[in-house]
C-alpha cells in the first residue's frame, strides 16, 4: 500500500470515527458536568432521547445496511457547501452550548449530540451511500468547534 493510500485510509477509519465519537462523548461530559440536580436531569433525559433516536435510525434504515467496505473504491467527492455547512453548524452548536448549559436547553444540547454523533458514525461505517456526505459534514463541524475555540474569548463565568 502507497503512502497516499495509507494517509486516507487514516482519514477515513480512524481520524473521522474519532471526531464523531469525540462529539458522542462531549456530550456525556456536558451532562455529567451540569451540578445543578435540575439540568443534570434535563441533560440525562436529553442522552437518553438521543439514544432512543439513534435506535429510531438504525430500525428505519434495516434494509440500507450493508457490511463495512474499509477500502476506498467510492470516490468523495470535495463539496465546499457541505463543509461551509459543517463549519457554520459546528460554530453554532459552540456558542449555543455556552449559552444552554446553564438552562435546562442543556437537555436539547446534550440529545443533539448524542443523536447526531450515533447516527453519523453508524451511518459512515454502514451506509456506503452517505459517507462522503458524513465525512465532509463532519470534519465541517469540528473545524468549525476549533474556529470557536480560537476565535471566542470566553471566561469561567460566562461573562
Amino acid at each position: 500500500m502507497d503512502l497516499p493510500s495509507i494517509i486516507s485510509m487514516a482519514v477515513h477509519w480512524i481520524i473521522l470515527p474519532i471526531i464523531l465519537i469525540g462529539l458522542f462523548l462531549y456530550g456525556v461530559v456536558i451532562w455529567h458536568q451540569v451540578s445543578d440536580t435540575d439540568l443534570k436531569a434535563a441533560a440525562g433525559a436529553g442522552f437518553w432521547a438521543g439514544l432512543v433516536l439513534f435506535v429510531i435510525f438504525v430500525v428505519s434504515q434495516l434494509t440500507e445496511i450493508r457490511n463495512p467496505q474499509f477500502d476506498l473504491k467510492g470516490a468523495i467527492i470535495f463539496n465546499p457547501f457541505l463543509i461551509g455547512l459543517g463549519v457554520v453548524s459546528g460554530f453554532g452548536m459552540m456558542f449555543g452550548i455556552r449559552y444552554s448549559v446553564p438552562t435546562r436547553a442543556v437537555g436539547a444540547v446534550v440529545l443533539l449530540l448524542t443523536a447526531s454523533s450515533l447516527t453519523a458514525l453508524y451511518g459512515y461505517v454502514f451506509i456506503e451511500s452517505i459517507r462522503g456526505l458524513v465525512l465532509l459534514l463532519a470534519l465541517g463541524v469540528a473545524l468549525g468547534t476549533l474556529l470557536y475555540r480560537t476565535f471566542v474569548r470566553e471566561s469561567r463565568d460566562n461573562k
